[in-house]
């Protein structure tokens, strides 16, 4: 699995296709205008207006985007 991402580097920086490297910056480009644009703010405004301390509550326990486990010291 480790060779993927290099595979896909080498690919991408390859005098072959020469705008590849620009098909590297698609997911980075996704993962900001989620984050910190159209999904996850507007999301979260919702649902604290909507369900106050609970949802602080949560927030505090899970990762905003990638599933990761529990933060340490929070149980569910």
């Amino acid at each position: 699995m480790a060779t993927f991402p290099r595979g896909l580097a080498a690919i991408a920086l390859s005098a072959v296709y020469p705008r590849a490297w620009a098909h590297l910056l698609a997911p980075v480009f996704m993962y900001r205008i989620l984050v910190h644009i159209t999904g996850i703010p507007p999301l979260e405004a919702q649902m604290l207006r909507s369900r106050g301390e609970r949802y602080c509550n949560y927030q505090s326990r899970i990762s905003m985007f990638f599933p990761l486990p529990p933060r340490e010291g929070m149980a569910a």
